[in-house]
């Protein structure tokens, strides 16, 4: 695996773990990419979209990582 791949792999590990477990939307809009985007078709596109999906979504609600492949992100 190369550099890039895993620091990719960490950032969108990180970036799960700040939105869907802590919660914390401030960090996660501060820090994240501007086109991460929620896809769910219930909710508007976009960071709000994501935001809203999270926010819906149970409070014991967790993400815990099964799998994750490395890519090049550019």
């Amino acid at each position: 695996m190369t550099e890039t791949e895993q620091r990719n792999m960490t950032l969108v590990l990180d970036a799960f773990d700040t939105l869907f477990n802590k919660r914390d939307y401030a960090a996660r809009n501060a820090s994240g990419h501007p086109t991460i985007s929620s896809t769910a078709p219930t909710f508007p596109p976009g960071r709000e979209g994501l935001f809203a999906l999270v926010k819906a979504s149970p409070a014991d609600m967790r993400y815990e990582n099964g799998l994750i492949t490395a890519a090049v992100i550019t």
